[in-house]
């Protein structure tokens, strides 16, 4: 079984945004935003924040939160809408 609005064409925009900014020479901060969007068929936003320092020259601290939602204009049981907060700990050697 084929449906024609399956294999119809879409476009798809999408659009990214992101800066950065150190402090002390060793605070790295970092952000971003998304957008994007297929024709008639769904779209996805999200945003992010990153802070990343170093621990008394022992390791790295990173720090990261994230929102994402999609929403699926045809299937509404696809869209989500999620939040991360990720903590890392890396040790260089």
């Amino acid at each position: 079984m084929q449906s024609d609005y399956y294999f119809s064409k879409s476009k798809i925009y999408s659009y990214d945004f992101s800066g950065s900014y150190t402090a002390f020479e060793s605070w790295v901060n970092s952000f971003g935003f998304n957008y994007s969007i297929t024709s008639e068929i769904n779209n996805r936003m999200g945003f992010y924040i990153n802070s990343s320092f170093p621990f008394f020259n022992l390791f790295n601290i990173d720090l990261r939160a994230e929102k994402n939602l999609f929403n699926d204009l045809i299937v509404s049981s696809l869209d989500f809408d999620e939040l991360i907060i990720r903590l890392s700990i890396v040790k260089n050697w």
